[in-house]
């Protein structure tokens, strides 16, 4: 490369632009300028920081909400496929809560992490508890089900059975 494209190239790299070089031969290139990148100031940072983190606890305020749900819904053995689509939902934004987490914590460094990864910590240890309870509340509930589903059908068959015996007595 030329001095002189040696010179321009240095001088369009200071201003943060995104060169894109192309050698034509004879020592000449050219220089296509995509754009130019955006430094984030301290108040741009600031605004990112506290969009992320409010969307953070939008979604945490919708799970709370889900749980609260679910909790009305688990006092009876019925309610059981009810409560496993809340807990599909309410897994589907766990996992977009924890997206969210990393997008914020991502703008983070240093001490600004030790606040919001304790409230993550507590918030997700908490979720988390509430998921494996209902999903131990699904599995007792089926095998309740199961049970009294048993339980009629062998009361249906003695029914049955002691209808056709004392048929067959006449």
């Amino acid at each position: 490369m030329s001095t002189k494209a040696d010179s321009l190239v240095s001088e369009l790299s200071d201003m943060d632009l995104d060169l894109e070089l192309t050698p034509l031969g004879n020592d000449d290139i050219s220089v296509r300028v995509n754009r130019r990148f955006k430094k984030q100031t301290d108040k741009g940072r600031a605004y990112q920081i506290e969009r992320k983190k409010e969307h953070c606890k939008s979604i945490q305020k919708r799970i709370t909400k889900i749980m609260k749900t679910i909790e009305g819904s688990i006092t009876e053995w019925d309610n059981v496929h009810e409560v496993q689509n809340d807990l599909e939902v309410f897994s589907q934004q766990l996992v977009e809560f924890q997206a969210a987490y990393e997008a914020w914590r991502g703008l983070l460094s240093g001490q600004e992490l030790v606040p919001v990864t304790d409230w993550y910590d507590e918030h997700f240890r908490i979720m988390n508890n509430c998921k494996v309870k209902i999903v131990d509340w699904i599995a007792v509930a089926k095998y309740k089900i199961e049970e009294q589903m048993d339980d009629k059908s062998s009361a249906l068959k003695s029914s049955i059975e002691s209808r056709r015996s004392a048929g067959s007595r006449h």
